[in-house]
């Protein structure tokens, strides 16, 4: 299938939107991570603050990494939508696509 080749500025906008959706998507997904693992680690750990900060701290980090691998390729994996704001703000002058 032949594809029509797109302006240098359309596919500038396109790229744009999937790094801001895969950062605001990824910032959520952490944030459910981080509130979910702290919700599990103090249930499961029957008033043992040690065992709880160990449980977040596992469940936490496999949720990053799996978020990492899942958007790293897209946006870079920030994580943070003000600093994704500012990069993009900087890049708005050059005429460089990724």
């Amino acid at each position: 299938m032949h594809s029509v080749p797109l302006l240098p500025e359309l596919r500038n906008f396109m790229s744009v939107s999937k790094e801001l959706t895969a950062e605001f998507v990824g910032t959520a997904g952490l944030l459910a991570i981080v509130v979910g693992s702290g919700i599990m680690g103090e249930r499961l750990a029957n008033g043992n603050a040690a065992l709880a900060l160990l449980g977040n701290s596992i469940a936490t980090g496999a949720g990053l990494i799996v978020l990492i691998y899942g958007f790293g390729n897209i946006s870079r994996a920030h994580f943070n939508p003000a600093f994704k704001i500012y990069e993009l703000a900087r890049r708005k002058g050059s005429t460089r696509v990724r």
